[in-house]
Parts: C-alpha cells; sequence; structure tokens
C-alpha cells in the first residue's frame, strides 16, 4: 500500500515537480554566467515628408537591407550572479526536503489507517461474537423470567447489553468504510480499484519496541520540515547577498556587428560592415 501510495498520490506527485521547477531555476539562474547572443536580418523601407523644412520640399525615399548578430555580458566582478545560483542550489535542497516530508507523512497516514482499519474489522467481528452469545443469554434469561426463576430487573439488564453490542455493529461498519475510502484518496484511486488482497480478513501485526536509533536531537534533524527549515535560512542568506550586491557596481559589456545595403548584394562588402562596443561600469550612487 505504501509502494501504490508512493507512485499514485497526488499531494507527492506535486513535490516531485515542484524539485524539478527548483532544478529548472537554477539552471536559469547560472545562465547569466554566460553572454546572451542574438542575431536580427530584416529589409526596411523609409519615407520622409518633403513638407518638414518647407512647401517647397520633395519626400525622400529609401530603403535597406539589414543583418546584426549582437551580444550582452554581465561579467560576474562582485559576486551577484553567484549569490543568485547559490539561492537556487538552496532552493533545490528545499524542495528535496518537502518532497522527503511528503513521503513521510503519505507512509505514516497509511500505515495508520491500515492499521485502524484492521482494528475496526476485529472490534467488529468481536462485536458481531458477543451479540450472538448476548442474544443467546437474553433468550435464557427471558425464559427464567417467565418460569419466575429471576426478576424482570435481569431481563432489562441482559436486554440492555445486548442492544448496546448490536448498535455498536453500524458505527463500526461505518468506521470500516470511512477507512477504505480514506486509503483511496492516499493512494490515489477510488474504493473499487484498491488491491483485492486489502478486502480479505487478516490478523494485527504483533507488536514489537521501536529500536534505538540515536540521540533524539539528532533523530529531529533528521525529520525533513526540520531540514526544510534549514534550506530555507540557506535561501533567505543567499537573497540577502542578491540584495547586498545592489549596493556594488556592475560591469557589462554590449557589442554588435552588422551589415546595412541599400542593394542585397552590397550586404558583405567591405564599406557595408558596421560595428560597435560598449563596456559599461554602472554603479547608483544614491537611491532613496
Amino acid at each position: 500500500l505504501i509502494a501504490l501510495g508512493e507512485r499514485n498520490n497526488y499531494d507527492v506527485a506535486v513535490a516531485a515537480r515542484r524539485i524539478e521547477i527548483s532544478r529548472q531555476a537554477l539552471r536559469q539562474a547560472e545562465s547569466a554566467y554566460y553572454p546572451q547572443i542574438g542575431l536580427s536580418l530584416g529589409w526596411q523601407r523609409d519615407r520622409q515628408s518633403g513638407r518638414l523644412a518647407g512647401r517647397s520640399g520633395l519626400p525622400v525615399t529609401s530603403s535597406y537591407f539589414s543583418g546584426t548578430a549582437n551580444m550582452s555580458w554581465e561579467v560576474d566582478v562582485f559576486g551577484k550572479i553567484r549569490a543568485q545560483a547559490k539561492r537556487g542550489k538552496a532552493q533545490v535542497k528545499v524542495s528535496a526536503a518537502e518532497y522527503d516530508g511528503a513521503l513521510v507523512a503519505l507512509d505514516a497516514e497509511i500505515a495508520s489507517t491500515y492499521i485502524n482499519l484492521l482494528v475496526y474489522r476485529a472490534q467488529l467481528a468481536v462485536a458481531k461474537n458477543h451479540s450472538e452469545n448476548q442474544k443467546h443469554i437474553l433468550d435464557i434469561t427471558e425464559t427464567r423470567h417467565r418460569t419466575g426463576l429471576v426478576s424482570k430487573l435481569d431481563v432489562a439488564q441482559a436486554s440492555t447489553l445486548y442492544y448496546s453490542t448490536i448498535a455498536s455493529i453500524p458505527l463500526l461498519e461505518a468506521s470500516i468504510e470511512a477507512s477504505y475510502n480514506s486509503l483511496a484518496v492516499l493512494l490515489g484511486t477510488t474504493k473499487d480499484n484498491l488491491p483485492e488482497g486489502l478486502f480479505a480478513d487478516c490478523e494485527l501485526p504483533d507488536h514489537y519496541p521501536m529500536p534505538a536509533l540515536g540521540a533524539p536531537i539528532d533523530l529531529l534533524r533528521r525529520r525533513p520540515d526540520i531540514v526544510a527549515a534549514e534550506r530555507s535560512i540557506e535561501v533567505a542568506a543567499a537573497s540577502l547577498g542578491i540584495a547586498r550586491s545592489a549596493y556594488l557596481p556592475s560591469l557589462s559589456i554590449a557589442a554588435s556587428a552588422g551589415t546595412d545595403a541599400h542593394a542585397f548584394g552590397d550586404l558583405f562588402s567591405g564599406p557595408s560592415f558596421s560595428y560597435s562596443i560598449a563596456p559599461t561600469l554602472s554603479w547608483t550612487l544614491f537611491d532613496g
């Protein structure tokens, strides 16, 4: 049942997907280490009004082909991109811990629900057996009352005991039905599609003491929610580093190379080529 729940439960599936989302976000953050390169090709036709300088001017029409390759790159001199990547790695660890937490909670809930189901079945079997015995005792008591051997009080006591046991049977049956439905939800299926062996009668497992697993503080630090909290601190610390990097300058390089010509055949001639390169150091000196 636990293996089936881990495979089909929707909460676990969502937690696993969050790990993948965090990994992709990390890749996106790490991609800032590399430059961005683009390419554009086009044709443009312009016409300028001839009446801007006076009434006697003629319109000017021009058209040209163009092709440009451009590159931009932020050099991580002051560690801003490193801080963003560090935050992404910490977020992956948070998502992994949350996934482990979802698994632990699911496994525990499946096991608890299954054991409760077995308990309800055992109680139902006991209740039915007791009801049969109490019905037999009630019949004997009524017979003895008719013959004057016991009082009406004995009959009332036997009747009360019998009908209280009978009244507990529907409650136990409802609890069993609720356990089946709970397991179906935990396993991501319906009651009709639960494993057939779940409906077969079986004995309660033997109890055994919990083995010694170490000091309590060490066990606490293994809890997925504790691990997730610790990793969240790492995320917050990395975010603080990103915020602090805003106080520092940023160095970026932008460059482009292209060709422009009226005729397509002139695009690759020497005079048509153009280029630009612009290293930029920017620094916010004051921002209230």
